[in-house]
């Protein structure tokens, strides 16, 4: 995982809460290397993922005018679940030709966290 990832997880981590479990949030920048401007949290979303609410969040990501958006699923494990990786895989086709910038997808957990390997889908990288 790069620095500002790693960076991003941190912050993540030091507002993730017990109830946050299968939590989806996005977070949106207005600069590419600063903090984020909003925070998006949808409760338990990956516990009832489809591709509607992908889409959904695609639409508003891509019409927020940010210039990059993270999006963040919490595992207390910090290890990706089944869905979570097709989640990634579903928004990896929703964005293409999106207008915002996609910072990356990370799974965070208590003292793990996942992201996917450049060019790969379902290996990651730990940290």
């Amino acid at each position: 995982m790069n620095a500002w990832l790693v960076e991003r997880v941190e912050e993540i981590r030091a507002r993730i809460t017990a109830a946050d479990e299968a939590s989806l949030w996005t977070l949106f920048f207005s600069e590419l290397t600063g903090e984020p401007a909003v925070a998006s949290a949808i409760d338990g979303a990956m516990n009832e993922m489809d591709l509607e609410l992908l889409r959904r969040l695609v639409e508003i990501a891509d019409g927020v005018g940010a210039e990059g958006c993270l999006f963040a699923v919490i595992r207390h494990e910090g290890r990706p679940q089944p869905v979570d990786l097709q989640a990634w895989r579903d928004l990896r086709v929703l964005l293409r030709g999106a207008t915002t910038r996609v910072l990356g997808f990370v799974v965070v957990g208590a003292t793990l966290a996942w992201s996917p390997g450049e060019g790969d889908d379902d290996l990651g990288n730990v940290a």
